[in-house]
């Protein structure tokens, strides 16, 4: 008697499909890992880490891992990165024109390099330039981050298109925001505000010319554009303040 063989299914069989999908995820993986170690460039890491975040759903504060470290240990991190990459990085000049001041091979600086907000936003009460209680404690807690190191501050003082000035001390809106940036200056400079070396604080003026919001008929609402913004800078005090070559 003739035993008659089972009928084998057509086509593939079903583990191969996976098999196949999980050596084409792994070949895609190494793909990207050859891909990255060719990436020099730190702002090139920021945009793929914010491509991968949005990939995977993250916005607003995705990424952050829980710690039991100060969580203000990051801007020290980030302080004492860019005072490194002050002290190391020149831009070498290679153009064969020797200039006004005669030839030098090397460029002090031919950007300031990054800027970033250390700190809350300082906000005052309208057509004020006076800084509150709360508003010194926050200057002081940023101040002791700052404290040490050789970036360059910026102040940067702001004001809202809803300050009618009336009766005030201020001409127009750029000095009232000018004021409001020299208050700042002046508290860091002081004992109680961190005494900050001068030479590294530069005070700007942007009057109402940088809103976060507008055509809000609210008060209460610009309050985020009567301020002061605190920005270290990637440039270092020495960088800014060097003499002229002789020529």
């Amino acid at each position: 008697m003739t035993r008659r063989k089972k009928k084998q299914p057509a086509g593939a069989p079903l583990w191969v499909m996976t098999y196949g999908d999980l050596m084409s995820l792994i070949l895609v993986f190494f793909i990207l890992l050859a891909a990255f170690s060719e990436i020099r460039k730190e702002d090139e890491w920021e945009v793929i880490a914010e491509v991968i975040k949005e990939s995977f759903g993250l916005r607003g504060g995705g990424g952050f891992f829980p710690t039991d470290r100060d969580p203000q240990l990051s801007m020290q991190q980030r302080l004492e990165h860019l005072q490194v990459r002050a002290m190391t990085d020149r831009e070498v000049s290679n153009a064969d024109d020797p200039g006004m001041t005669g030839r030098h091979p090397e460029v002090t600086r031919v950007r300031e390099g990054w800027k970033f907000v250390v700190g809350g936003r300082i906000s005052f009460a309208p057509d004020s330039a006076d800084l509150d209680g709360e508003a010194m404690e926050e200057l002081a807690r940023i101040a002791e981050l700052m404290r040490g190191y050789n970036n360059k501050i910026e102040v940067r003082g702001h004001a809202s298109s809803r300050e009618a000035l009336a009766g005030s001390d201020f001409d127009n809106l750029m000095d009232l925001s000018y004021v409001r940036a020299r208050n700042v200056e002046h508290f860091l400079l002081s004992e109680e505000g961190g005494a900050i070396r001068p030479e590294r604080i530069r005070v700007v003026a942007a009057g109402d010319r940088e809103p976060l919001v507008r055509r809000q008929y609210d008060d209460d609402r610009h309050t985020g554009n009567r301020r002061v913004e605190v920005l270290v800078m990637e440039a270092v005090a020495k960088d800014l303040s060097r003499p002229e070559l002789d020529p």
